[in-house]
């Protein structure tokens, strides 16, 4: 159940940084603590998510349309491993598209990728 604290920290949340704050808010909605630590395309993890005692991931947010690149798969697992985090790329709505070679070698290395609909 959400409360009414964290339904507000994520419509704040969606309002301030776009599509990055509507995945965040999401966390944020299913009890994480969140972070955000760039909101631009450039960044190599988006927000930090975590639960007191628990998981901590580092989430990049890929929502231009195309392929995605193996270097920004390479910076995200880097920049989780220097977090201490588990990395999540998440495609956001039908534009981001992922090689199947790169998903399973990035899988391979612990990266999870998920599909967020807008």
């Amino acid at each position: 159940m959400v409360t009414p604290r964290e339904a507000f920290e994520a419509r704040l949340l969606a309002s301030r940084y776009g599509p990055i704050g509507r995945v965040a808010g999401n966390y944020r909605m299913a009890g994480f603590q969140v972070k955000v630590i760039g909101a631009d395309e450039d960044s190599p993890i988006n927000f930090l998510a975590w639960k007191k005692g628990g998981e901590r991931f580092a989430v990049k947010v890929v929502v231009r349309s195309g392929e995605v690149k193996k270097e920004e798969v390479e910076a995200l697992i880097k920049e989780a491993e220097k977090n201490g985090a588990r990395p999540i790329l998440v495609l956001y709505g039908r534009g981001p598209k992922m090689p199947r070679d790169l998903a399973e070698e990035a899988r391979s290395k612990g990266l999870a990728v998920r599909r967020f609909r807008a």
